[in-house]
């Protein structure tokens, strides 16, 4: 991703940054779809947020997710990110692929958890472990441990973003 992209997407983000999480709520921002707004959100429909803001910076409309209400539909689009082998699990994703968790650690491959990678080992996502949309550094045991795999739905080709179904 370009930096210049980059930047003013994060930048966009800031908006998102302590709303409350709560399972289910579609989130005050983006109303694309026909569900009700709601001073709460969750996780997909913060990932549904984040690539709308993404698709205003950008003017690429089909970079809407607002069709994939839920996690383990989302992880059907795109390319397949797998987790990398060692200590760093996600070393093979890129800003903008989405991170799938197994959260309640039952199975792990129970997909319960979705969150937007941002670059420099963190990622963007609005969870019960905060109770807010933050951003959250990715080390130490718990997002390791529950981390099943990244999701590509967009690359960079040439200076031009591409979209991957």
């Amino acid at each position: 991703m370009p930096e210049k992209i980059r930047i003013k997407w994060m930048n966009s983000l800031r908006k998102y940054e302590a709303v409350e999480y709560k399972y289910g709520a579609n989130g005050p921002f983006y109303n694309g779809t026909n569900w009700p707004k709601s001073k709460k959100i969750d996780c997909s429909a913060t990932a549904i947020g984040f690539f709308y803001e993404l698709s205003r910076v950008t003017g690429e409309k089909e970079l809407m997710l607002h069709s994939h209400r839920k996690s383990s539909i989302m992880a059907q689009l795109g390319s397949r990110v797998p987790r990398a082998k060692g200590n760093n699990p996600f070393k093979n994703l890129k800003v903008g692929d989405l991170m799938f968790f197994d959260t309640d650690g039952s199975a792990q491959t129970n997909i319960t958890h979705v969150g937007v990678y941002v670059g420099g080992r963190k990622m963007r996502h609005a969870g019960r472990e905060t109770g807010v949309v933050t951003v959250d550094l990715l080390k130490g045991n718990y997002y390791t441990k529950r981390f099943l795999f990244g999701k590509r739905i967009m690359n960079w080709e040439n200076g031009k973003l591409v979209i991957k179904k």
